[in-house]
């Protein structure tokens, strides 16, 4: 899949699908091993604006835009490799 689908995928309730360094596992979104969006329901979510590659930054960007129109509570300060966001 591509990271376009991924994302969309993520938001659509899918709980598993692999891009280039993005996956889905559950409910988690993962830019390589670090969280960088949870889902709490069908339309809330938790993005991680923590800045922590020129890859990853893409990742967020393309999420973004797959989550427009949704409840997103924005952290950051996440630590790498952190695997949940709430």
């Amino acid at each position: 899949m591509t990271n376009k689908e991924v994302c969309k995928a993520f938001v659509m309730g899918e709980d598993y699908a692999m891009g280039s360094n993005l996956s889905i596992r559950g409910n988690v979104l993962y830019s390589y091993a670090t969280a960088i969006c949870q889902r709490l329901g069908n339309d809330k979510f938790v993005y991680n604006e923590t800045k922590y590659s020129s890859t990853t930054s893409r990742h967020q960007s393309c999420l973004r835009y797959a989550l427009r129109g949704r409840e997103v509570e924005t952290v950051s300060n996440i630590s790498r490799g952190c695997t949940h966001l709430k």
